[in-house]
């Protein structure tokens, strides 16, 4: 282990056995083999799986119930690469239908491509006795999930974020969580995390989303508007968003208007959170227009299209996304 800059320490070694992982939070206890020295690794860092190596940050703490333990404040986790750790990997029952046995066959055929042919190409899987097209596709989406999420995780921990926030957003998200982000930050500042507009703005900064690129413009316009819901203000007068939103990002309400448009154009309907006045449980509804100074949303569970006041759900938005047509 090494000393890092803010007092953090460095664990490098491959996880021998995960104790506890819970999925919902993203907080997980597992052990890892040090060089040699076995070390329980805790904390909210999206776990590991058996025979993946990993760098840890964090530093050693002495928990008053299990004694000495890393506790952990990020994670890097890496794929097994050469045959031998491949074989470790897929030996443990880290994905379903794969044991020992089966584990030995596969790398046998496969070698180093193993986990590629698994992610990518799992009909080739089928070229192995026992194995039918439906347990290759089990097999290859359970694969691709975990690491799915593991990336989603080290993406988030990058940019100051929880590895429970991560886990929120990939089930929000799916599978193409890290793309979609990549291709637009702002995003993380709608459902379901809602995240501060100036950090979602600090992460785009490192893609080049600066100054007036459409994703930040969209992304003022959508924020104007949530904070305006929020606070219970059921219209917004064209000029006011287009304002405000300018202030809040100085940029000229030209060009806002300019991205306004555009998402109208391109039929970008807004989706809000709204809470069901009689159950009280929450519902997303599309918000379709406006009329006599109220917002109109429509329901989508409803088998006809018509239409009711924003009003009849307390006036109240508790988040919003936007929905492309």
């Amino acid at each position: 282990m090494e000393q890092q800059e803010q007092q953090l320490m460095k664990l490098e070694g491959t996880v021998e056995h995960v104790i506890y992982e819970n999925a919902d939070s993203g907080y997980a206890v597992f052990e890892v083999d040090a060089g040699g020295t076995d070390v329980v690794v805790a904390g909210n860092v999206g776990g590991g799986d058996n025979g993946m190596s990993v760098t840890v940050y964090g530093h050693m703490v002495n928990h008053p119930s299990y004694g000495e333990q890393f506790r952990a404040e990020t994670i890097e986790a890496r794929l097994p690469e050469d045959r031998t750790a491949i074989l470790s990997y897929l030996s443990s029952g880290v994905l379903p239908y794969i044991g020992p046995s089966t584990a030995k066959k596969i790398v046998a055929k496969f070698g180093d491509d193993t986990l590629t042919v698994i992610a990518e190409t799992p009909q080739r899987l089928c070229e192995l006795k026992g194995i039918t097209e439906q347990k290759a596709a089990i097999i290859s989406n359970e694969f691709r999930r975990m690491y799915g999420v593991r990336e989603v995780v080290a993406w988030f921990a990058r940019y100051g974020m929880t590895a429970q926030q991560a886990v929120t957003c990939y089930r929000a998200l799916g599978p193409h969580t890290v793309e979609a982000l990549t291709q637009n930050p702002y995003l993380l500042c709608g459902e379901p995390l809602q995240l501060d507009f100036r950090h979602a703005d600090s992460i785009a900064q490192y893609y080049h989303m600066e100054g007036d690129c459409a994703q930040r413009l969209e992304a003022a316009l959508l924020r104007t508007l949530r904070h305006n819901a929020g606070n219970g203000h059921t219209c917004l007068p064209r000029t006011q968003l287009l304002e405000t939103a300018s202030n809040f990002i100085h940029q000229p309400p030209e060009k806002l208007a300019a991205a306004l448009d555009e998402c109208l154009q391109n039929g970008d309907d807004p989706i809000v959170l709204v809470k069901m006045p009689k159950s009280g449980s929450f519902h997303f509804v599309l918000l379709v227009g406006s009329s006599d100074g109220e917002y109109q949303c429509m329901d989508p569970l409803q088998p006809e299209e018509q239409t009711v006041p924003l009003s009849y759900f307390g006036s109240q938005i508790y988040g919003m996304r936007v929905l492309h047509a």
